[in-house]
């Protein structure tokens, strides 16, 4: 949640205890719990990792695993299964890589394949 936000202050307008967290979150979900267009926020922010590789800001490769993983769990919370996405999650993520990290990645799939290839 973000610090601010309208959810928040709608969060902090319960008291602590009792009933106050069941209500709290039917009041969330009646307000916030758009599925279809949740969905598609969290979609555009997928797509969004992929342009923060074109701009001038640093992204380390933790924060980029770490954003991927919340929107992906945020995906499945919203019952999107993941073979909606995963044809386009792929590409997606190695776009995002900075261009030696995808070296070494691409790499290493070509040695794996050999390995895998020379078990046979």
């Amino acid at each position: 949640m973000e610090k601010g936000s309208s959810a928040e202050e709608l969060i902090k307008s319960f008291p602590p205890g009792g009933e106050s967290y069941s209500k709290a979150l039917q009041q969330l979900q009646s307000r916030f719990g758009k599925e279809d267009l949740l969905i598609e926020v969290y979609v555009r922010d997928l797509l969004s990792l992929v342009l923060l590789k074109n701009s001038q800001q640093k992204f380390s490769l933790r924060k980029l695993y770490d954003n991927l993983e919340s929107k992906l769990r945020a995906l499945e919370v919203l019952g999107v299964a993941r073979d909606k996405y995963e044809a386009m999650l792929y590409p997606l993520v190695e776009s995002s890589l900075p261009d030696d990290t995808l070296r070494a990645w691409q790499r290493f799939g070509a040695i794996n394949r050999g390995h895998r290839e020379n078990r046979k």
